[in-house]
C-alpha cells in the first residue's frame, strides 16, 4: 500500500544566494552559531544550505567551514534573510543537523553519531518548526498511515482502491486545514512557508493563494516568498498552451551559451532529465527513435539536465549516445529554466512550435510521437 508522506520541493529562486560570512559576533543583524558536538574532536565542520529534506536535484552550497577544537566550533556572519542551514562533520559523522538560520546567537548541543537530533537553542523559527513537525505533522502522518495499512490488508479490489482514494482526499483536506490554522497563528514562520511551498502544486490554486496571503510581508519579500508568489500568481498565465515561451539561455556541454530562440522555425521538444533519474533514462531509447525519424523533418530535441555534477551529466550523455543538443546550468531544480517552467519532477517535457509558442505541456512519449506523425 502506498504510504502517505509530505511532498517537499526544495527550490531556490534564481536571484542569487543572500548570505555572507565573517568574523563578527551576533549583535543586531548578525548571527553567531556555536556549540559542542561530542566526539568530533578537532576536525572540519561545515555550514551549508541543506534543508530538512531534499532530493538529488538539490544543489548543495557550502557557506562556511571552521576547525573544531575539542568538540567545540563557531560560525559567525550575517544572513540577509531567514533560511534553512545545516551543520555537517563528514570526516567523523554521516548525519547532519538542519535548522532555520536567523541573525541570533544560536547554540548547538549534540553527539556526532546523532547529529540530526542535536539541540538548537536561540532560534525561535527552529523551535516552532520542530514543534510543528513533531507535535502536529508527524502524528498526523502516522494516523493516516495506520488507516492506510488497515485498508491495505483488504483484498485489492476496485472497492478497496476507491476507499483508499476517498480516504486520502479527505485526509489531505484535513491536513491542509490544520496547516492553514497554524499559518493564521504563526504568519512569520519560515518553516510553514516551506511546507506550503512543498504542497502548493498539489492543492487547489485558490486554496494555496488564500494560505499564502496570510504570511507576513517580510516572508513574502524573501526568496522563498517570491518563489511561491511566482508559482501561485504568475506561472499559470505565463506558462500555458498557446503562449509564447519566454526566451532563455543555457550553457551546452562545452560551455557555449545558447538560446531557445536559436531553434526558431523548428518543432522543439524540451526534455528535462538527469543522469540519476531512472524513468528519464528508461525513456531515452524511445526518444532516440523519435529523433532519428523526425529530425530531418524540422524536429529537434533540446535536453535540459537537472544534474548538479558536470562529470555525471557528461558521462550520461556519452553512455547513452545522446546526439541532440544538451544544456545545463548544473543547479538542479534551482536552475533558472527549471524555475521558470516549475519543473518539480522529471522526466518532464514541453513541445514548442516553430513560432516559439507552447503546444504541449508534459506529454507522454507516445503522445509526442503521435503529435509528430500528424505534421506535414
Amino acid at each position: 500500500m502506498k504510504r502517505y508522506q509530505r511532498s517537499i520541493t526544495c527550490l531556490v529562486l534564481f536571484l542569487g544566494i543572500s548570505f555572507t560570512t565573517g568574523n563578527l559576533c551576533a549583535q543586531g543583524n548578525q548571527y553567531k552559531i556555536s556549540g559542542r558536538i561530542a566526539g568530533i574532536g578537532n576536525t572540519k565542520v561545515y555550514l551549508s544550505n541543506k534543508p530538512y529534506g531534499f532530493g538529488s536535484a538539490f544543489r548543495v552550497e557550502v557557506y562556511d567551514s571552521c576547525m573544531s577544537k575539542d568538540d567545540y566550533f563557531t560560525f559567525s556572519g550575517k544572513l540577509e534573510e531567514v533560511k534553512f542551514l545545516s551543520i555537517e562533520v563528514p570526516a567523523v559523522s554521516d548525519t547532519r543537523l538542519s535548522f532555520i538560520g536567523e541573525n541570533k546567537n544560536i547554540q548547538i548541543d549534540g553527539q556526532k553519531d546523532s547529529l540530526y537530533a542535536a539541540k538548537v537553542i536561540g532560534s525561535p523559527q527552529t523551535d516552532y518548526y520542530n514543534y510543528y513537525l513533531d507535535s502536529i505533522h508527524r502524528p498526523t502522518v502516522r494516523r493516516i498511515n495506520k488507516v492506510l495499512d488497515s485498508i491495505g490488508s483488504l483484498k485489492d479490489t476496485a472497492a478497496s482502491r476507491a476507499l483508499t482514494s476517498s480516504f486520502l482526499t479527505k485526509a489531505n483536506r484535513q491536513s491542509e486545514a490544520v496547516l492553514f490554522g497554524e499559518i493564521i497563528k504563526h504568519p512569520g514562520s519560515y518553516g510553514l512557508l516551506s511546507e506550503l511551498n512543498g504542497i502548493s502544486t498539489f492543492i487547489p490554486r485558490d486554496t494555496a493563494r488564500k494560505y499564502y496571503q496570510k504570511f507576513s510581508a517580510e516572508l513574502k519579500r524573501g526568496t522563498k516568498g517570491k518563489e511561491l508568489y511566482y508559482t501561485l500568481f504568475v506561472y499559470d498565465d505565463l506558462i500555458r498552451q498557446g503562449k509564447r515561451l519566454p526566451d532563455f539561455s543555457l550553457s551546452d556541454t562545452v560551455q557555449r551559451l545558447s538560446s531557445l530562440s536559436n531553434f526558431k522555425g523548428k518543432y522543439v521538444l524540451l526534455d528535462f532529465w538527469a543522469s540519476w533519474c531512472g524513468p528519464c533514462v528508461a525513456e531515452l531509447p524511445a526518444l532516440k527513435k523519435i529523433y532519428a525519424e523526425y529530425k530531418a523533418k524540422g524536429f529537434e530535441i533540446v535536453g535540459i539536465s537537472l544534474d548538479t555534477n558536470r562529470k555525471l551529466w557528461l558521462g550520461a550523455i556519452k553512455e547513452h549516445n545522446l546526439t541532440w543538443p544538451n544544456f545545463s546550468d548544473l543547479k538542479g531544480r534551482a536552475g533558472k529554466v527549471a524555475e521558470l517552467l516549475q519543473v518539480d519532477a522529471i522526466p518532464m517535457r514541453f513541445i514548442i512550435g516553430p513560432d516559439g509558442k507552447i503546444l504541449m505541456i508534459n506529454p507522454p512519449v507516445a503522445e509526442v510521437e503521435q503529435f509528430l506523425s500528424q505534421l506535414k
